[in-house]
């Protein structure tokens, strides 16, 4: 299997998502994905399930509160 580049999987990620993924942007060479909370599960099953994906390792999964934004998710 060829390795994908973050652009790839970043164009992937966004034919499967498009209506999921809130931004995306590459920081310091590694790719980062906004999702709502709800679906950060089903993400990462897809990312383990998905036989063009087949992801192996989980590098980092963190979250931010910012309290006073109270309409940033909805």
């Amino acid at each position: 299997m060829q390795k994908m580049t973050n652009n790839q999987l970043s164009e992937a990620l966004a034919q499967r998502f498009s209506n999921q993924i809130l931004a995306s942007e590459e920081l310091y060479d590694c790719l980062v994905i906004e999702v709502q909370p709800d679906f950060v599960f089903e993400l990462i099953q897809s990312l383990k399930n998905d036989a063009e994906l087949s992801f192996n390792f989980l590098t980092l999964i963190g979250g931010v509160h910012y309290p006073e934004n109270t309409d940033r998710l909805s």
